[in-house]
């Protein structure tokens, strides 16, 4: 597949397009659409992911229950974060300077608090830095 092409079905206005899409055939404000929805699933995934990390690492009861598994969620947030970068390179031919500033925002944010969260926590206990630092990049 290459950098520019979509999988899956996708409905822009009236059309369906199929399996593939290059988006760089696609009208412009067509284009900007399919590459803002991309984005917002995977930013939706590195969040969820993110949070549940955060959730295991300050909250007792979620502590006790998933402590074992932080490393498994360590991982997804890394893939998800992989692909968020991969489509975002993919994009960034039809994200306009706003959208480019705000998602490189985000991009910088996410990468600083997966790294901050790759130690296993040895106790549950707040992370108020990482939390204002999520809440101001959104």
């Amino acid at each position: 597949m290459s950098g520019d092409e979509v999988h899956g079905d996708k409905v822009l206005g009236d059309k369906v397009y199929g399996d593939k899409i290059n988006i760089t055939t696609l009208p412009s404000d067509q284009a900007k659409i399919l590459a803002g929805i991309a984005l917002s699933q995977t930013v939706s995934m590195v969040f969820v992911d993110i949070m549940r990390m955060l959730y295991v690492a300050s909250a007792e009861n979620a502590y006790q229950a998933n402590i074992t598994r932080y490393s498994e969620f360590l991982s997804m947030a890394e893939q998800h974060f992989s692909d968020f970068r991969q489509r975002l390179n993919r994009y960034y031919i039809v994200i306009d300077d706003h959208l480019n500033t705000q998602i490189n925002l985000i991009e910088n944010s996410f990468s600083w608090i997966i790294q901050r969260l790759k130690s296993t926590p040895n106790s549950p206990s707040r992370n108020n830095g990482i939390i204002s630092i999520l809440w101001g990049t959104l």
